[in-house]
């Protein structure tokens, strides 16, 4: 038996977002800078960065400049969308 499946499109419709105000709770700071100075010269490994946390976190620690960043994932197809 074959069985239609429908969707709709949500992705777009999601763009634009306030995400701290849909979720009803503050955005994070950015971190202090002896936090950063902290991690800047560690290598950073972030497991499972294709997921939707994960990437959240590798573009924000992209935009610091870190020296050594590794994004790690299961699925080859959600890192490259990552870029």
């Amino acid at each position: 038996m074959v069985r239609s499946v429908y969707t709709s499109v949500v992705i777009p419709s999601l763009k634009g977002r306030d995400w701290c105000d849909f979720l009803a709770r503050p955005a994070f700071e950015s971190p202090p800078p002896d936090v950063l100075d902290a991690i800047f010269n560690v290598p950073i490994l972030i497991p499972g960065a294709g997921g939707s946390i994960g990437s959240a976190l590798a573009v924000r620690l992209v935009r610091f400049g870190l020296p050594a960043l590794f994004l790690l994932e299961s699925a080859e197809h959600n890192l490259y969308e990552l870029k």
